[in-house]
C-alpha cells in the first residue's frame, strides 16, 4: 500500500504541474463554458415561451447582446472622448503645476531639479527607444488576449449551440467509477 500511495502522489504532482503548464487553455475552457451557461440561460427561456429552435434561438440572443452593446458604446464613448479632450487641453497646466509644487518642497527627491528642463527641452529619443519595446510588447499582449478573448467567445457559441452533445462527450470521458 505504501509503494501505491506514493506512486498516487507522484502522479497526483504530475497532473498539477500538466494543469499548470497548460493553465491558459484551461482558463479559456472555464470561460468558455462559462459564457456558454450564461447564453443558455436566455436561450431556455425563449425556448419555452416560442416555438423557436437552438439555432434560432442564440442568434436571437446574440442579437439583442449585440443591440445592447452597441448602445452601451454609443451612449459611453462620447462622454470618454470628451474627458480624453479636457485631459490634453489641461496637460500642460497640470505638468506646469506639479512641477511647481514639487519646487515648493525642498529636499524632496534628488533628481527633480532637472525635470522641468528636460519636459522643456522634449524628448530625449535614446530614453524613448526602451519605450517603443515597451510598447511592441504591450501590442503584442493585446494581440494575445484579443485572439484569446475570440476563441473564448467561439468556444462558448459551440456549447450553447448544442450542449447535450457536449455533456454525452464529458459524461463518456469519465470514469465508470464516478
Amino acid at each position: 500500500m505504501k509503494g501505491r500511495a506514493l506512486l498516487g502522489g507522484l502522479a497526483l504532482v504530475a497532473l498539477a504541474l500538466l494543469a499548470w503548464q497548460l493553465r491558459w487553455v484551461l482558463m479559456i475552457l472555464f470561460g468558455a463554458v462559462v459564457l456558454a451557461v450564461a447564453v443558455d440561460v436566455p436561450i431556455s427561456l425563449l425556448r419555452r415561451h416560442l416555438p423557436l429552435n437552438r439555432p434560432v434561438a442564440l442568434l436571437l440572443v446574440l442579437l439583442v447582446l449585440v443591440g445592447v452593446g452597441s448602445q452601451l458604446v454609443a451612449l459611453l464613448l462620447p462622454e470618454v472622448l470628451e474627458q480624453l479632450d479636457t485631459l490634453q487641453r489641461i496637460w500642460p497646466t497640470l505638468t506646469r503645476q506639479v512641477l511647481d509644487l514639487l519646487g515648493s518642497v525642498k529636499g524632496l527627491a534628488p533628481g527633480l531639479d532637472g525635470l522641468e528642463r528636460q519636459l522643456a527641452n522634449g524628448p530625449d529619443w535614446q530614453r524613448l527607444q526602451p519605450l517603443g519595446g515597451q510598447l511592441l510588447g504591450m501590442a503584442g499582449g493585446a494581440a494575445n488576449i484579443t485572439v484569446q478573448v475570440l476563441l473564448m467567445v467561439l468556444l462558448a457559441l459551440l456549447l450553447a449551440l448544442d450542449p447535450r452533445s457536449h455533456q454525452r462527450l464529458l459524461v463518456a470521458l469519465t470514469p465508470a467509477f464516478y
